[in-house]
């Protein structure tokens, strides 16, 4: 499965000009597009690039490679970004992930350049749950929001010729909640990191533990898709 890269290897990426255009989508007829592109394709990183034409802030995930942008290793992203676990020791190990909750959850994020450009996680749930945030019905992914004209591109890694990049669809989500969650994950997504990374970061702790994000409900027209992990979710405190 593919993944983010800290900050000091999206330096690295960043110095290479991105490839031509592979695939594109777009939402609201147009108003919102999405597109990915080789950003180093011998290392395996690619760039994509969200784009809000439409003149309102506008929150939205990727849906690619048949499951949601940072559905797979974010207990290790938020476990190891802004001074927490290896970021402590090395700030060049950063993944610059946090929780997006009440205060940022209409701020647009800051194009800060492809290289230093990082997105908080949040819970999307399934349209049609009654406000209801549970493990059968909401997952944690990457939460994108951008502000009136705003582009705004990002690089992630992992790829390769047997795992090319596939841009499926851009979701327009919608604030449903904002406030306590009691999150657990499933601890075989730290063991696939390391497995797939080489490395031996840990996931963030405890497990659960009580997080103050907001959650976004997918229209029900759109497919909610998820890979196949046993994690823990309900509104309030652990």
């Amino acid at each position: 499965m593919p993944w983010i890269l800290p900050e000091r290897e999206r330096i690295s990426a960043a110095g290479k000009a991105p490839g031509p255009v592979l695939g594109s989508v777009t939402a609201l007829n147009g108003e919102i597009s999405c597109s990915v592109s080789w950003q180093d394709e011998a290392s395996g990183t690619v760039q994509w690039k969200l784009e809000n034409h439409s003149k309102n802030i506008q929150q939205l995930v990727i849906l690619r490679n048949n499951y949601m942008f940072g559905g797979a290793f974010w207990p290790v992203y938020v476990a190891n970004s802004f001074g927490r676990g290896a970021s402590g020791t090395n700030p060049s190990d950063n993944f610059g992930v946090n929780w997006i909750n009440t205060s940022t959850n209409s701020t647009p994020l800051k194009n800060l350049g492809v290289s230093r450009n990082t997105m908080p996680i949040g819970l999307v749930t399934k349209q049609g749950s009654s406000g209801t945030i549970n493990a059968s019905n909401s997952s944690v992914v990457f939460i994108f929001t951008l502000g009136p004209g705003e582009v705004y591109p990002v690089i992630e890694g992992g790829f390769s010729a047997s795992m090319l990049p596939q841009l499926q669809k851009i979701l327009v989500v919608k604030n449903i909640y904002c406030g306590d969650v009691c999150a657990g994950y499933d601890q075989q997504r730290v063991k696939d990191w390391d497995s797939q990374t080489g490395t031996t970061l840990k996931g963030y702790s405890p497990d659960p533990g009580t997080v103050l994000t907001c959650a976004y409900e997918i229209p029900a027209s759109d497919p909610y898709m998820t890979l196949n992990y046993t994690d823990s979710f309900s509104t309030g405190k652990c």
